[in-house]
Formats: C-alpha cells, sequence, structure tokens
C-alpha cells in the first residue's frame, strides 16, 4: 500500500505548483497600491494577526489525542467540544459588545490571555480544568474570528481613510498566510510529539510561548480603537440589543441575509472539519490513517489557492459578491458530488471512493479560501463601524449552534462502525449523517447568495462611498 503515501505526496507536490503559478500570476497582474502607511499597518496587523492564528493552529492537530491519553472515553471527549462552541455561541456576542466599547485592541490581548489559560489547563488530567480551559477557548476563538478583522478594518477606513477597495489585499493574505500557518503549525506540532518523542500535550506549551509574543506586540505597536459615543456609559446590554435591532431592521435586510449566509457555510465547514478524518480513514487501511498529516497539509495547500485565484478573478474586473456566489456554488456541487460517490452509485472499489472523495474535498478547501476574503470584504461594507464585532459575533451564533447540533448527531463512532458493513466502499448510511445535510445547508446558502449578489451589486457602490467619506 507504498502507492497511497506515494499519491499524497504527488498531491502535495501538484498543489505547490498550482500555488506557485497563482502567486506568480497575481503578483503581475493586481495592482498594488505604493503607500508607506498603508504597508506599515499591513504589516501591523498581519504580524499580530499570524502570532495569533499560528497558537490557535498548532492546538489543533492534538486536541483530540491529548484528551485520549488522559483516559477519556469518547462521550466525556464530546462534551469537552460542546463546551467549547457553547461557549463561543453564548460569550461570543457579550465579546463583541465589549469590543465595540472598550476597545478591539484591547480584546485581541485578551485573547492571548483567554487562549493561553486554555492550553495550561491541558497540562492537567483534570476534566473540570479541561472543561474550563475549553470555555476560555471558546471565549478566545470568538475573538480571533472577529475582533482583530474589526480592528483592522476601522485602522484602515475611519484612521487612514485608505480606500475600501485596498481591504481586499490585506484580507487577502491574512487568509494566504492563515494556511501557510496552518501547515507549519501542523508539521510542527508532528515534529514536536513523534520526532521529539514530547508528550502530545508539548504543542499547547510552545503555543503560550507565541500568544505571549503576539500579545506583546499588540500591545506595543497597535493602537486602541473604539467606538465614538456621544454617551461614555453605553452599557453592554445595550450594545448587544441595538446590534440585534440593526441586523433585524427592514432597511438593513442585506446584513441579515448575509449573516445567514455565513452562518449556513461556516456550519458546514466546522461539521466537515469534525468528520473528514473518520470518511477517510478506515481500521483497515493503516497506512491511510498515519498519512492523516500529509492530507491535512493538502488541504491547507488547496485552501492557500483559494485567496490566490480571488485576488486574480478582482483584477479581472469579477465583483466580490459574485465571487462569493460562485465559491458557495463550487462548495456546493462538490458535497453534492460527494453524495453520488458515497452510495457507490460508480461501483468503485478498492479503496478509490476514498481518494475521489480526497480530490473532492480538495476542491471544497480551495472554495473555503475564496470564501474567506469575499464575505470579510462584505462584512466590513455594510457593518457600522459602532457595532463591527458585536454583530459579526452574532453572526456566529447560530453557527455554534448548527455545529454543536452535529456534534450529538454526527460521531466518528457512528461513522466508523457504518463501515464495517462495506469495507470496499463508503457506506450508503453516510449521506443521512454528513453529505445530505451539509449539502442541503450549502444549497440555501447558494440560492441566498444569488440574490444576494443582484441586490448588493446595486448598492455596493454607495456603501464604499459611505466607508470612504467616514
Amino acid at each position: 500500500m507504498v502507492y497511497i503515501t506515494m499519491f499524497f505526496t504527488i498531491a502535495i507536490a501538484v498543489l505547490v505548483c498550482i500555488c506557485l503559478l497563482f502567486h506568480l500570476i497575481t503578483k503581475e497582474t493586481v495592482d498594488r497600491p505604493k503607500h508607506r502607511e498603508f504597508s506599515q499597518l499591513q504589516l501591523k496587523f498581519l504580524c499580530g494577526y499570524c502570532l495569533a492564528a499560528f497558537s490557535d493552529w498548532l492546538q489543533g492537530p492534538y486536541i483530540y489525542k491529548v484528551y485520549e491519553s488522559y483516559g477519556f472515553d469518547e462521550q466525556m471527549i464530546a462534551i469537552l467540544y460542546l463546551s467549547g462552541f457553547i461557549s463561543s455561541s453564548i460569550f461570543g456576542t457579550l465579546v463583541g459588545s465589549f469590543a465595540d466599547i472598550y476597545g478591539k485592541k484591547s480584546m485581541c490581548i485578551l485573547y492571548s490571555f483567554f487562549y493561553s489559560v486554555c492550553c495550561m489547563t491541558k497540562f492537567f488530567q483534570n476534566f473540570f480544568l479541561l472543561m474550563i480551559g475549553r470555555i476560555f477557548g471558546g471565549i478566545a476563538t470568538s475573538i480571533l474570528f472577529t475582533s482583530f478583522e474589526a480592528w483592522y478594518v476601522n485602522e484602515h477606513l475611519n484612521y487612514y481613510r485608505f480606500p475600501s477597495e485596498w481591504l481586499n489585499i490585506t484580507l487577502t493574505k491574512a487568509v494566504f498566510y492563515n494556511s501557510i500557518l496552518a501547515i507549519v503549525a501542523g508539521v510542527f506540532s508532528q515534529i514536536l510529539v513523534y520526532h521529539l518523542n514530547l508528550k502530545p500535550v508539548a504543542p499547547f506549551g510552545v503555543a503560550i510561548i507565541f500568544l505571549i509574543l503576539g500579545g506583546c506586540l499588540i500591545a506595543c505597536t497597535w493602537k486602541e480603537n473604539m467606538t465614538k459615543t456621544p454617551e461614555k456609559t453605553t452599557s453592554v446590554l445595550k450594545s448587544m440589543k441595538e446590534s440585534v435591532r440593526l441586523i433585524l431592521a427592514k432597511n438593513r435586510r442585506e446584513l441579515l441575509v448575509l449573516g445567514v449566509i455565513q452562518s449556513l457555510f461556516e456550519s458546514v465547514m466546522y461539521i466537515f472539519i469534525f468528520a473528514w478524518t473518520p470518511i477517510l480513514s478506515t481500521e483497515n487501511s493503516k497506512e491511510l490513517n498515519d498519512s492523516l498529516g500529509l492530507i491535512f497539509s493538502c488541504f491547507m495547500l488547496a485552501c492557500m489557492i483559494g485567496p490566490k485565484v480571488y485576488a486574480y478573478l478582482l483584477s479581472k474586473s469579477f465583483s466580490p459578491e459574485k465571487l462569493l456566489s460562485l465559491t458557495l456554488s463550487i462548495a456546493c456541487v462538490i458535497l453534492g458530488i460527494c453524495l453520488i460517490f458515497t452510495v457507490n452509485f460508480f461501483n468503485i472499489q478498492n479503496g478509490w471512493d476514498k481518494q475521489i472523495c480526497f480530490v473532492l474535498f480538495l476542491v471544497y478547501e480551495f472554495s473555503i479560501g475564496m470564501y474567506y476574503p469575499a464575505v470579510s470584504y462584505i462584512r466590513s461594507l455594510i457593518i457600522p463601524e459602532k457595532f463591527r464585532a458585536s454583530v459579526s459575533n452574532w453572526f456566529r451564533f447560530p453557527t455554534n449552534l448548527i455545529t454543536c447540533l452535529a456534534i450529538i448527531w454526527v460521531k466518528p463512532s457512528k461513522l466508523e462502525n457504518m463501515e464495517s458493513v462495506s469495507d470496499s466502499s463508503l457506506n450508503i448510511t453516510y449521506i443521512s449523517f454528513i453529505f445530505l445535510p451539509c449539502s442541503l445547508l450549502l444549497l440555501g446558502a447558494t440560492i441566498l447568495s444569488c440574490v444576494y449578489e443582484k441586490k448588493f451589486a446595486a448598492c455596493r457602490k454607495e456603501y464604499e462611498n459611505m466607508q470612504n467619506v467616514v
């Protein structure tokens, strides 16, 4: 079965070549503003964000392994995972309002503190301490996905008054570098655990170092920005209520629709992260199981190609809203095709069904790479600065809710047990657990995005002009 390792190695080589090709193409075709202050702002943001993201990625590969090494069964591990998502759902909205009122820089520094606490609890074989760590981790995740972007958008538009079109450049770079860091973190974690023979908890100790460095860098180089309100005594509860009213306002329907699109797409993404390992690995294929690190690297390389293609298509006069519709359509079609292969429609044998799914998953990861810069840019235009972080966190609430329900319903053991029914192909029962609901969610997101594309295209210039004169 040596060909399995060769297959993934060749896949990595091909993806690297494609990524380099699009990097060279975009380097030549995309207009990059030569502005000293813009470059300095980009550098400050990307350095702080990349240290924060790298700390997050370091923890990803071995969370499950740490819990397993402490002797917790699958049900207890699932509870720990759920506590993180529930924490993000409950405290995320509070975090967003705190960031809007008291400052986004402060919340980004607190990210380092919260995630450091989360990492430190991993060194204790105590279920309740680990649960507290997951709660802190859920809060930190909410900050990472909202406050960092909100800080940069505010600096870009409201302090430096740069054109809103330049946001695409930084947001695309952030997604691209984030993918690189994911690959590096995965390899680095594996070196620590397998080559240096350290315990699975070792990457969490290293993550604390990067979290401290990131927090110090942000504290020293970023300036604070917060909502300018006539009343300094604006309460968090009031801010939360006003952000909900804004989302539900009749004259801001495009904001609600964008939130629904984001929730549907990202919930599928989190379900996929939870489920791809048991789908591609089996008890009867040890080499495939040992190649999970290579598979993860392939996914991240495919994700890296996404922002490069996004930047290239922007240079060819494609609008961000059209590219958002395109990426959602690609994701929907890909998981729809997975439905066909998982029912063994083509009678594929000898494990090739899994390799075909792997290739399809690469295209899905590519769509994720295109999705993030597109949705981030649109979000930066239509969410008012006063509620930027709080509204973004309200968008994540249904995402976490759907993901929690999926974790309860879709357990890895169910998928692995189903595998024993048919060793040569993926079992038809996978449809009801994975690809069918994910495909339906993506279909709904795609239909909404097509409607949204037409509506937002008519008022995009108006939003851009509003931001440029703020």
